[in-house]
């Protein structure tokens, strides 16, 4: 952990010094980052064997941090797509880590098809994720704070 906190930080740093550096457009920022993120995590898992995963997110907290220069409207883009992809990849790492609790084999043999067994990790996410948030918001009214039922 400390190996992929120590990398993510440091291409973060040099990467949000570039891009401040670098007067380039919103698209050509974000795609450096972008790259820098999937380069961190190539680096860190494949080549140092460290967590990929800790590495890519210090980098993109630090370039969030760092680069200064970057516009509200393109800090808010950058925000909304990362938040989006930590969504995703949260939601297949929980998908493949339920995947090999069950294998086809031992499901074929008692019966079961392979479609429940690939519906199941995301029902029960969406279930688990709605309650969470709707038992939270619920929890919220407490001290007063409001979150929109959408």
């Amino acid at each position: 952990m400390v190996g992929a906190i120590a990398l993510g930080t440091g291409i973060g740093w040099i990467g949000g010094k570039i891009l401040n550096k670098w007067k380039a457009d919103e698209y050509v920022d974000f795609t450096f980052s972008l790259g820098l993120a999937v380069g961190g995590y190539i680096i860190a898992d494949h080549f140092l064997h460290i967590s990929g995963v800790v590495t890519t997110l210090f980098i993109v907290v630090v370039i969030i941090t760092k680069h200064k220069d970057i516009s509200t409207g393109a800090r808010k883009q950058f925000h909304k797509y990362w938040d989006y992809l930590g969504f995703i990849t949260n939601s297949v790492l929980f998908f493949l880590i339920g995947i090999p609790l069950l294998t086809v084999e031992k499901a074929e043999s008692v019966g079961v098809t392979l479609f429940p067994i690939v519906v199941a990790p995301f029902a029960i996410m969406m279930i688990s994720r709605a309650v969470v948030v709707y038992g939270g918001s619920t929890f919220l009214r407490i001290f007063r704070v409001r979150i929109p039922l959408q």
